[in-house]
């Protein structure tokens, strides 16, 4: 009888094989949810600090505006306009680029509606538009925030 205790080196080489095929389905899939929940996660992030805003603006009795910085590494102020008091911030990270139309602004009024610099309502010199955007990127996949004339402000896919 032979009594030889062990794994040959061909049980060795097919396990190995078997891990190498399974590294090679997970790990694409594994960067990929971390891209997608970096993404997802600014673009929960600038949603919030909107509702923040647009609370705050209620809340005040008076108009208050989201600054957001464009690029990677963007951030985010909550400026009561009356007052020029720096209300909060938040910075977003994890890669993700922020990009806003030029000239947008995103200024709630004290009923919490968006409104211009001039304290006219968002889209009134424009009746096709409704709804203010903030475009996010990783390059692999675009988020967008919208702000819409009624003041509602969701994520598109």
């Amino acid at each position: 009888m032979n009594n030889q205790k062990g794994f040959s080196l061909i049980e060795m080489m097919v396990v190995i094989a078997v891990i190498s095929i399974l590294a090679g389905i997970a790990i694409p899939n594994a960067i990929s949810w971390r891209s997608n929940s970096q993404i997802g996660a600014a673009a929960r992030e600038i949603m919030t600090d909107l509702q923040r805003a647009r609370m705050e603006a209620i809340k005040r009795n008076r108009n208050v505006e989201a600054i957001f910085t464009t690029g990677k590494g963007a951030s985010s102020t909550i400026k009561d306009l009356t007052s020029d008091a720096i209300l909060s911030g938040t910075s977003y990270s994890g890669g993700v680029e922020v990009n806003i139309a030029q000239g947008e602004r995103f200024i709630f009024n004290s009923r919490g509606l968006p409104v211009d610099e001039n304290n006219q309502p968002v889209g009134h010199d424009d009746e096709n538009k409704e709804s203010i955007n903030i475009e996010l990127t990783n390059g692999k996949r675009n988020i967008t925030v919208e702000v819409t004339v009624a003041g509602s402000i969701s994520i598109q896919h």
